[in-house]
């Protein structure tokens, strides 16, 4: 039998300074898993496109062309421009328009086709940013309500050594996420699990955005690279990637789908009926993005 932990006794040590605990539950994950099955087998004809090989679709080919390119730059310039690259490339397109499925997870061949919606501009930029070596750890697809246009939404998080930043295709800088009013999260997700996320940002008041800092070097740099004039970027110190399996202060706590659920019991907020399992609060919560 589970005992239930007073709330209190957790800090909040997740994105947008949520509760955060590792959970076994299934439900609404069916998104993710066929991407990361047909981003497996895209992935096996990257190598191969436009070297000599297949055509390679127009789109596809002007993302393998950044590579060269982004691999020079810094840790945080990459996501910088990467950031910038996918806003600028893909266009806005609900799922229904597009795929006639309310809700569709594509993959880069996809949207490089150039539509997708909120969780394909993520996915892109996630593929993006493993090509370009980050550590699976450090990246989250994350879901949230978006408390501003009161619908759902999904970003991509990103966990460096100067704190945890959102590349998002609302916002055109990079930010930290503990300075992101807007965005209530309810889960993240990547190859190596999934996360309830309790939005607790009552226990600690957010300032203004902060951008992500890049150096004077970096911000020339991406102004050739993301072909602009100027980018969304402050001079100051790089911030460093935790390599793969170090230790970290921000890692989650793991709760099973049963000790998840009576988590959620102990939350004075949240009806009872809603807190049976895991599974329950994700069918409660799950936006359509």
């Amino acid at each position: 039998m589970v005992t239930a932990a007073p709330l209190a006794a957790f800090a909040p040590t997740g994105v947008f300074q949520s509760l955060e605990f590792e959970t076994n539950a299934t439900t609404g994950i069916e998104g993710w898993r066929r991407f990361s099955a047909r981003l497996l087998k895209e992935q096996q004809g990257y190598d191969r496109c436009g070297g000599g090989g297949a055509p390679c679709p127009t789109g596809m080919q002007a993302w393998r062309d950044k590579f060269p390119a982004w691999r020079r730059l810094s840790p945080a310039a990459k996501l910088i421009a990467v950031n910038h690259w996918a806003n600028a490339t893909v266009r806005y397109t609900d799922d229904r328009t597009i795929y006639k499925a309310a809700d569709y997870w594509a993959t880069p061949a996809q949207s490089l086709e150039g539509r997708g919606d909120c969780e394909d501009y993520a996915l892109l930029k996630y593929a993006s940013l493993r090509e370009l070596g980050f550590a699976e750890q450090n990246l989250r697809i994350v879901v949230v309500d978006d408390l501003k246009r009161r619908i759902g939404h999904a970003v991509l998080s990103v966990r460096t050594g100067e704190g945890t930043f959102i590349l998002d295709n609302q916002e055109p800088r990079v930010l930290r996420h503990d300075t992101i009013d807007r965005y209530a999260p309810i889960y993240s997700i990547n190859a190596q699990g999934r996360w309830i996320n309790i939005a607790a940002r009552k226990l600690r008041p957010v300032k203004s955005p902060v951008p992500l800092l890049v150096s004077a070097a970096d911000v020339e740099a991406l102004s050739v690279v993301t072909e602009v004039g100027a980018v969304s970027a402050n001079a100051g110190r790089l911030p460093s990637i935790p390599a793969a399996g170090s230790p970290d202060s921000d890692l989650p706590q793991r709760l099973s789908a049963t000790a998840a659920a009576a988590l959620l019991k102990s939350q004075a907020t949240m009806p009872q009926s809603l807190a049976v399992t895991a599974d329950a609060y994700f069918e409660r919560k799950m936006p359509r993005i």
